[in-house]
């Protein structure tokens, strides 16, 4: 792959996708004085909401970066930008819902009669969705878009389900990474980090790094969470052992678990069989 590839050739095609998702959805749901007059219908004033926290322009100089390097630094930025997102969404949301509910007498007007026009574009779409779905699986844009136009009117259901799944699966990823950063550490009763852990105080203090909190004894976290079947165990889900539930720890897939076995041990990863297996649960 070639260095010095500029990054707008690689992730502002997506983005622009976004804006003219955005506006072919509000020039869907606004009739223009053109197409007014041609279908017979009432003119829509235009409507404006202007977004001041948006307002500022970023430049990012990536002129050196390898496009990993690009990649990374749009992750960062996305992640950083999500805050204001959503700040932007809980603001203005509420005036947009006003100005389509308001638009959609001349809305649905005008979709029924450009309804052939929409079946012939069918074929565009079916290409282009892929795309849409791609560039909304990134939760800031897909936040943004969200405040003028409802993600779900955008995005097919598979592509929502697909999305949550994989959010769901990189939450448990990082609860997994999280307990395995404190492989080594040795065991002691009562200890909940970060330098020495029980084994429901390592659990507990895994999830924390997500800013998920859960109860501090075994038991208590078992009974808790979204219960699952050994079939469907993920790395990150708790696994509770023995008959009453007394240890703890977090699945690490391939059949192994990251725990703080008891005193004189370290935290350590093992067989997921080495103990009798008493039941699991999630809570990301």
């Amino acid at each position: 792959m070639a260095k010095h590839r500029a990054v707008t050739k690689s992730v502002s095609a997506p983005h622009a996708l976004a804006v003219s998702v955005v506006s072919a959805g509000l020039m869907g749901g606004i009739a223009g004085p053109a197409m007014a007059a041609e279908l017979d219908t009432p003119v829509v004033p235009q409507v404006s909401i202007e977004i001041p926290e948006l307002a500022t322009p970023t430049h990012v100089r990536t002129d050196d970066a390898t496009l990993d390097d690009a990649e990374k630094i749009v992750r960062q930025a996305s992640q950083k930008a999500l805050p204001a997102a959503e700040k932007v969404n809980k603001k203005y949301a509420p005036k947009a819902k006003k100005v389509r509910d308001e638009a959609k007498p001349v809305t649905n007007k005008v979709k029924k009669q450009a309804q052939p026009v929409l079946d012939e574009l069918q074929p565009v779409k079916k290409a282009v969705q892929p795309v849409i779905d791609k560039v909304l699986e990134d939760k800031t844009v897909a936040t943004l878009v969200d405040t003028v136009i409802p993600v779900d009117q955008l995005m097919t259901s598979k592509a929502k389900t697909r999305s949550k799944a994989d959010v769901q699966r990189s939450r448990g990823m990082k609860i997994l990474e999280a307990a395995r950063s404190r492989i080594g550490d040795p065991y002691v009763w009562g200890a909940t980090g970060p330098n020495a852990f029980d084994c429901s105080g390592l659990v507990m203090w895994a999830h924390q790094q997500l800013g998920i909190n859960i109860p501090r004894t075994s038991q208590d976290q078992i009974a808790g969470g979204h219960a699952i079947a050994r079939k469907d165990l993920q790395p990150g889900d708790i696994v509770a052992f023995y008959g009453n539930a007394s240890h703890v720890g977090v699945y690490a897939g391939k059949n192994t678990i990251v725990h703080a076995p008891y005193q004189g041990q370290n935290v350590s990863e093992s067989s997921l069989d080495s103990m009798p297996y008493y039941g699991a649960t999630r809570y990301y």
